[in-house]
């Protein structure tokens, strides 16, 4: 008895305040469509949205607005260091004779493997011009982009394909118990505290998967 009444009475995950705030902070661009799947996959792989272990971006291709995300290294960092089997990561700059950065390679050792895990990353490829950080620190966000590559390889991190979403109709993302508020409360600098209500979109993700 106690167990079919356990079963029937399941909690949220994401309780709908914190919902709110991660439609305000981390994900302002999202339809509530997109913001529940972006939940779902953070749910998923037990990342934590508000610490932005997985960032939901936007881009709008010849096919239309795709959803994707970016997945961080401190949320790579969490999952080596939780799976124990993590010996230590280095990293560096790769410059040309001149000085110019034109990459990064990060090496990282797993317990138990006899070969060290590498990777080395072009700058061309990863720099971003619409970002500050990049032009200010460089080297540290190159080197950032060659210690996600290696610890993904490592501890195998990565978000699920379009092709298993298309083979499991969808389902390794359950969002439809995921409930998006549609009132939104925004607080203003003097302390006031207003609100007003969300409308639902219409706008409804590929069916071939959004990741």
């Amino acid at each position: 008895m106690m167990k079919a009444i356990a079963k029937k009475v399941k909690p949220s995950v994401f309780e709908r305040e914190v919902v709110d705030i991660i439609r305000q902070t981390v994900a302002p661009d999202l339809t509530s469509n997109e913001l529940k799947v972006y939940l779902g996959v953070c749910r998923r792989y037990k990342a934590d949205p508000i610490m932005k272990d997985i960032v939901p971006i936007i881009f709008n291709t010849k096919k239309g607005r795709t959803l994707n995300f970016i997945i961080t290294k401190n949320f790579c960092y969490k999952v080596a260091h939780k799976s124990k089997e993590l010996d230590g990561v280095t990293s560096s700059v790769l410059r040309d004779e001149k000085g110019k950065i034109i990459g990064a390679k990060a090496t990282c050792w797993k317990k138990g493997c006899t070969h060290p895990y590498e990777s080395e990353v072009s700058f061309s490829e990863y720099y971003n011009d619409k970002n500050d950080l990049w032009g200010k620190y460089p080297g540290a966000m190159i080197k950032k982009v060659a210690e996600v590559v290696v610890l993904k390889m490592a501890f195998g991190i990565d978000m699920v394909s379009d092709v298993e979403m298309e083979k499991n109709g969808g389902s390794m993302i359950h969002v439809e118990d995921i409930e998006v508020p549609k009132i939104a409360f925004t607080v203003s600098d003097n302390g006031k505290v207003s609100k007003k209500a969300v409308e639902t979109e219409v706008v409804e993700t590929k069916k071939d998967g959004v990741i």
